[in-house]
């Protein structure tokens, strides 16, 4: 389960990256990706912060 929180958060991160990228290369179609390119943050946060509680109880 620890490993499956990890990959959402990195996956967020990721899809985070790209709305921001994309919404700032083609500004004609593409703005409301710019708009809403922080959505996935915080369940990247949920993700990362799950996955370092798990690993740390474990230790």
């Amino acid at each position: 389960m620890k490993w499956f929180m990890l990959i959402i958060g990195i996956l967020a991160l990721i899809a985070t990256i790209g709305m921001y990228y994309l919404g700032t290369s083609d500004p004609s179609h593409l703005d409301e990706l710019l708009a809403f390119w922080w959505y996935p943050l915080p369940l990247a946060a949920i993700g990362f912060t799950a996955f370092f509680r798990m690993n740390s109880k474990k230790s």
